[in-house]
């Protein structure tokens, strides 16, 4: 009526056995268990917690626990370490510490300011923004853009200046170093000092900064980067699983704090890494086949300084999308063996809202007649 029971190799000392043993009672049929339709879910829960009582007394299942830990703990630092490292999780930490003060003074005042690409017309998130004051030439403030690219400074009479740094910009901008309006954005910021001569008084310009240089063979980083993302995908998904194991084989505040954070690093990775899904998509195709083309190389250029703004590949059902603002664009089309194409103008001047840059766009190989 009770399960077997072997421990693990035990330390004798002094020629005594004195380790706990806790015998498991088995459930008896489950025709005697199940008199009626009510009895099933009850029956079958009760059996999932024998087999687990019974498997976590099981020694080689315990000396694995033991030998997981470590391993689920090594899984959790290097998918932080990652996460920090190339999709700036210690910034959405930073803008997570310091959001529900910033929603308190947008709610009393209305009124932001905002990070934004100067050619793409898009709201920078994430983003360190520093206040100096001019008189120390120290930082006296930051804060971290939101979604939305906002920040707001409430400050008291003095002279500053801002600073704005994210990785693959470039402040302050060169572009429109001579523009106080930009469409919708008004004030620009160009790095000047800032007077305040009242309490309290908000500081909340826009800044526009400059996309870095990239390089027209990004391909390759691009390639790399999706073969990151997924490969860390998998990595925390094996983590959750192996965590979740652990804590339910060998439950103690260790193993059940390793599998609450192995969860949440799996969620912060989901919101950083993982791009959200456009909502239209354009396709790349062979105009003879009209089959899909993957891995066809996509980029997106500003006409007015021919500058290479970002770079897509197409994934296996050829689709790919560019959100871009209120702006004009053009983009290049690429496969070895097909011919390139170029498509200009695109204009996104007309709307005030985000927009995907998604057409059907067909490839001819280089020897069809």
């Amino acid at each position: 009526g009770y399960s077997g029971f072997k421990t693990a190799r035990i330390s004798v000392k002094d020629n005594i056995i004195n380790a706990p043993i806790e015998l498991i009672a088995l459930l008896p049929p489950l025709s005697e268990e199940i008199k009626s339709i009510r009895d099933v879910f009850p029956a079958l829960s009760r059996r999932a917690v024998n087999s687990v009582q019974i498997v976590r007394q099981n020694a080689a299942v315990q000396q694995s626990a033991n030998v997981a830990a470590p391993v689920v703990a090594f899984t959790a630092v290097s998918t932080v370490t990652l996460l920090a490292t190339s999709f700036n999780a210690i910034r959405f930490l930073q803008y997570m510490f310091t959001a529900p003060f910033l929603l308190f003074k947008r709610r009393r005042r209305k009124k932001w300011g905002v990070v934004y690409d100067s050619l793409r017309k898009l709201p920078v998130d994430l983003a360190i923004v520093r206040l100096i004051d001019v008189a120390t030439n120290k930082p006296f403030k930051s804060q971290v853009t939101d979604k939305q690219g906002r920040f707001l400074f409430v400050v008291d009479p003095g002279v500053y200046k801002i600073e704005v740094r994210k990785e693959g910009f470039i402040a302050p901008t060169s572009h429109l170093k001579d523009l106080k309006i930009d469409g919708n954005f008004l004030d620009l910021y160009h790095g000047e000092n800032i007077e305040v001569n009242e309490q309290s008084s908000a500081i909340a310009v826009n800044v526009p900064v400059d996309p870095s240089g990239q390089d027209v063979t990004v391909s390759k980083k691009a390639v790399v980067g999706n073969c990151l993302r997924k490969f860390m995908y998998g990595f925390s998904v094996v983590g959750v699983i192996v965590a979740t194991g652990v804590a339910v084989i060998d439950p103690s505040p260790w193993t059940i704090s390793l599998a609450v954070g192995q969860v949440l690093i799996l969620g912060l990775f989901l919101k950083l890494a993982i791009p959200k899904k456009p909502t239209s998509w354009g396709i790349v195709y062979d105009e003879k086949t009209r089959r899909p083309l993957a891995r066809a190389i996509v980029r997106i250029f500003d006409p007015k300084y021919n500058k290479l703004l970002e770079t897509k590949i197409t994934d296996s059902r050829g689709r790919y999308a560019f959100l871009v603002g209120p702006s004009e664009f053009y983009a290049t089309y690429e496969k070895p063996g097909f011919q390139k194409v170029e498509v200009r103008p695109i204009d996104r001047t007309d709307t005030n809202e985000p927009s995907y840059v998604s057409m059907d766009i067909p490839l001819n190989k280089f020897n069809n007649k």
